[in-house]
């Protein structure tokens, strides 16, 4: 397994995930409004959560694309109430298994971006509660 548990909320990577989370935390920790909101696992899931769709809409215009859709679709799993729910470490792994460096880096800005935007809608959200 290329993550595990190895104490009260600490998580050790090897392979190919540690680039994407690296690269996740690394935001995380750049960003100290970002901190004040939220919780480092948070932005793991909405960071999984945009990669996953941006993947799909790769692997949707390629000619064996739609098992690897599949595939990423099995790592995810819907509640009673019609949400989906996942491992966020579960998908990035598949994620960094079969996308290339390049694609995690061309599209890191937009999915900072969007991760802060989720997470500023969230805040806004449960303060307005």
């Amino acid at each position: 397994m290329p993550w595990k548990k190895t104490g009260a909320g600490e998580l050790e990577f090897e392979g190919k995930i540690v680039k994407w989370v690296s690269e996740i935390r690394g935001w995380y920790e750049a960003d100290l409004e970002l901190q004040k909101l939220t919780t480092w696992e948070t932005c793991m899931v909405f960071a999984a959560a945009l990669y996953a769709g941006l993947a799909k809409g790769k692997w949707g215009s390629e000619f064996l694309g739609k098992g690897k859709i599949e595939k990423l679709d099995s790592t995810l799993s819907t509640t009673k109430g019609g949400q989906i729910s996942m491992n966020p470490f579960d998908v990035l792994d598949f994620l960094a298994k079969n996308l290339d460096e390049n694609f995690l880096v061309s599209k890191s800005s937009y999915v900072r971006g969007e991760v802060k935007a989720m997470v500023m809608r969230e805040a806004a959200r449960k303060a307005g509660a």
